[in-house]
């Protein structure tokens, strides 16, 4: 058994996309708890998801936010450790397959990631209210399933709004969901498909 200072200690998080490191009893995160300070639901891949918000006060009195992704995976988790029991651990859950969905648009764009203050060259693909993310063409061939969650975007109310061409030719655009909750900041190569693609984005408004 490794007591949670002995964990902490032998962690080396990147000061780039890690603030603090702390422990939480994972009991923390169960409805029955009462520690939930704020959820809604989004559209998640023909279904809903409900993002959660908590706030944790350690021994040292600091406060911290755990939400979003990182508290969804977490209540997850509490639920299958502490209630479910350990009989659901292992269960398959089939992604559905791109196969089985209609293919809209498909193409090359360069995508912001803010954490590295870059732009970084992703595939992307449409399919009836969502946008998959993909390393590469070829990455989405050799998977012919949909992306990961991290790597999806519900395009249900999704807006598009146009942004100031880049010095260096790249034509970018901001997609927004959920009244800006969810954003994603991408580029074409060319005017031209900065419009085929906000034309794709707008024919999933609504639907």
């Amino acid at each position: 058994v490794i007591d949670p200072p002995d964990v902490i200690n032998s962690l080396k998080p990147s000061k780039d996309e890690v603030e603090a490191v702390f422990t939480v009893p994972l009991e923390f995160f169960l409805d029955k708890s009462g520690n939930l300070n704020d959820s809604y639901d989004i559209p998640w891949s023909g279904s809903t998801i409900t993002v959660r918000t908590y706030f944790y006060e350690d021994h040292k009195g600091r406060r911290f936010k755990i939400w979003g992704l990182t508290a969804h995976i977490i209540h997850q988790v509490a639920k299958i450790a502490l209630e479910e029991g350990a009989s659901v651990v292992g269960t398959q859950v089939d992604e559905p397959s791109l196969l089985d969905t209609t293919i809209l648009m498909s193409g090359e764009l360069w995508k912001w990631e803010e954490s590295k203050q870059t732009w970084l060259k992703r595939y992307f693909v449409i399919t009836e209210k969502m946008l998959h993310q993909y390393s590469s063409a070829s990455e989405a061939d050799r998977k012919s399933s949909t992306a990961t969650k991290k790597n999806r975007l519900p395009l249900d109310n999704v807006s598009v709004e146009i942004l100031k061409q880049e010095e260096d030719g790249r034509f970018p655009f901001l997609l927004s969901n959920l009244g800006g909750r969810i954003t994603c900041k991408l580029a074409a190569a060319s005017n031209d498909m900065r419009e085929n693609w906000k034309k794709g984005f707008h024919s999933q408004e609504g639907k």
